[in-house]
């Protein structure tokens, strides 16, 4: 990488740095490695040993989500962290890498909608002076079953079953195959149909995801959606947020659940039985929201692929 895309890489992790500490935020510092994780299915991770007097596993974590929960029930406050990640099996995709920085923050006594106005005033100081208009704020606001609806016909309302869902896949010339769980339906529609139709010429927040694909959000009252939005510029997801579930009960049946399915990928992770108990405190709502910054930083610079923008890589792969 030459010096002219360096400097302006570090200078976007500056501003953005800039931007939390001015709005009151800590910034924070935690481990990359762990004993044990969050129950994710999705992602595949990164495992290594220590040797010596306390021999034992560790993780490479695939977000500061597991330490960063711990400090806000400790009484933090709103904090902020731009964590170097790990995902295995990411490399396959321009927009993915093994090892990527992401930028996690948490505000509290607020919720997914607080989150919107602080994501868009981010971008508002980053792209300050840069000639990427279709990147900047206000956001296109989209509702996921809308987007269903309007751009694949699918009225998800109205597909609650696993065979109803299918058959709008067939429709739609995906050929499921047998067996296939509702929210890999779902994504399946999502990913093959939708989401290549999304609109580009501004930030889009899609909301409202479906209360069965299972991640820490807390539900939308009684309605079959969790709050939950994500945000995409120029057709690329680039941040995930939620209002945070706090609740112990909900949060202990999430992992039980979650770890059934790991088992049945034969991964026999170390999962973090005590993470539940965080929320047996006086827990603060709140919100939280995970950017990828490699993402980000390859949109304002113009590039194709994370790889163009990150100093080395794949390091394995120096002579």
């Amino acid at each position: 990488m030459n010096r002219d895309l360096l400097v302006r890489r570090a200078n976007i992790i500056q501003s953005v740095r800039e931007f939390f500490i001015s709005a009151g935020f800590l910034e924070v510092d935690t481990p990359i490695l762990s004993p044990c994780v969050i129950p994710e299915p999705t992602i595949e991770l990164f495992e290594t040993d220590t040797h010596g007097l306390e021999a034992r596993h560790l993780y490479l974590l695939p977000s500061p989500e597991l330490w960063m929960k711990r400090l806000l029930a400790d009484g933090s406050g709103n904090i902020f962290q731009i964590a170097r990640c790990f995902r295995k099996g990411e490399e396959s995709l321009p927009i993915h890498s093994r090892e990527f920085l992401m930028l996690e923050w948490y505000e509290v006594d607020a919720d997914y909608y607080d989150a919107i106005s602080t994501v868009e005033n981010l971008l508002n100081h980053v792209l300050n002076g840069m000639s990427v208009r279709h990147l900047m704020p206000p956001s296109r606001r989209l509702l996921v079953q809308d987007a269903f609806l309007e751009l694949a016909g699918v009225d998800l309302c109205a597909c609650g079953s696993v065979d109803s869902l299918a058959e709008e896949a067939k429709r739609l010339g995906l050929q499921p195959p047998r067996g296939e769980s509702w929210d890999e339906l779902y994504h399946r529609i999502f990913v093959g149909v939708i989401e290549e139709k999304l609109p580009k010429d501004k930030p889009l927040i899609l909301e409202d995801y479906p209360r069965s694909i299972a991640c820490l959000a807390k539900p939308k009252g009684r309605t079959m959606w969790r709050e939950r939005w994500e945000l995409y510029l120029d057709g690329i997801e680039i941040a995930n947020c939620y209002s945070e579930l706090i609740d112990y009960d909900g949060v202990t049946e999430l992992f039980a659940a979650e770890s059934q399915k790991l088992l049945e990928l034969g991964r026999r992770h170390q999962i973090d039985r005590s993470f539940p108990e965080i929320y047996q405190k006086d827990h603060p709502r709140c919100t939280g929201t995970a950017l990828g910054l490699d993402r980000l930083i390859m949109l304002l610079l113009g590039k194709q692929s994370i790889a163009e923008i990150q100093p080395f890589n794949p390091p394995w792969r120096m002579p």
